[in-house]
């Protein structure tokens, strides 16, 4: 999963990232990539993202995506 989100946002960015790099914190990523990347989120793992789930601890990081991701996953 961390290989599949990394591999999606260095692709959306033209930037390589690793799994702890700040994504919105930094700026490597503005609020149209965020929300591209919510809906492939949703898309690819059958998940929906409510929006008082939208916040910066959920996807600052690729790791705090998957973190999210397995937590919608398992309720």
């Amino acid at each position: 999963m961390l290989e599949q989100i990394t591999n999606y946002i260095n692709k959306e960015i033209d930037i390589l990232v690793t799994q702890e790099e700040e994504l919105l914190s930094s700026g490597l990523i503005d609020s149209i990539t965020i929300m591209k990347l919510i809906a492939h989120l949703e898309e690819t793992y059958q998940i929906k993202v409510p929006p008082q789930d939208m916040v910066i601890e959920n996807f600052n990081t690729v790791s705090s995506i998957r973190d999210y991701i397995a937590q919608q996953q398992n309720k």
